[in-house]
């Protein structure tokens, strides 16, 4: 899919596309969250991973491993 996995964090993943625009996906046992500004591109990648494995889309994200999100 195109991911590289960081360096820093084992659950971190980076996706760079060649428009210089990137998507990020934090991931962590059972839960994931993508971020990026270009959102089509985010959503694309988000669902290629939900058909590659056994996962769900909950939509917005509103918390993530117990903190509350604000967008």
């Amino acid at each position: 899919m195109g991911f590289h996995q960081a360096s820093s964090n084992a659950g971190v993943f980076i996706y760079k596309h060649p428009n210089r625009q990137l998507v990020i996906a934090f991931i962590y046992v059972n839960d994931g969250l993508f971020l990026g500004t270009d959102k089509p591109l985010v959503d694309s990648k988000k669902h290629a991973c939900l058909e590659h494995w056994e996962c769900r889309d909950t939509g917005d994200v509103t918390d993530f491993l117990g903190m509350k999100v604000n967008t």
